[in-house]
């Protein structure tokens, strides 16, 4: 799991088009997951906390990825290790958006205590709308 600032507010369609390469890259690679999109609340920035899991060398790679990407700064590894299985197992990668406010103040995103029961909220259940 990992959070990051996004050095810029996305579009829809832009957010639409992250999420639609990563789902590819995801099913390509075996890999599963969750992306909370955090939207400020004066639109002009966001953050993400993401959750991957697989093969630990694919997690990796994926990540290496994400950090070339010039959409984040501020990248932050939260946790990393093993699980005896998949939370998310039927998501290539499931997005869920929030406001800021629904966190509780900027400080939560590197609190891993709040993150992990954030992303635990969207374990094994289906998406919203």
């Amino acid at each position: 799991m990992y959070s990051s600032v996004a050095v810029t507010a996305l579009t829809a369609d832009e957010l639409e088009t992250l999420l639609g390469t990563s789902r590819r890259n995801n099913l390509r690679d075996d890999i599963t997951g969750v992306l909370v999109h955090i939207v400020d609340l004066d639109g002009t920035r966001g953050a993400f906390v993401q959750v991957l899991e697989g093969d630990e060398a694919a997690v990796e790679a994926t990540y290496a990825r994400i950090e070339k990407d010039d959409l984040h700064s501020d990248l932050q590894v939260l946790t990393r290790g093993t699980a005896p299985g998949r939370d998310f197992a039927d998501w290539s990668m499931r997005l869920e958006q929030l406001t800021r406010s629904d966190l509780g103040g900027a400080a939560a995103l590197r609190e891993l205590a709040a993150m992990e029961r954030l992303v635990a909220r969207y374990a094994d259940s289906p998406a919203a709308g």
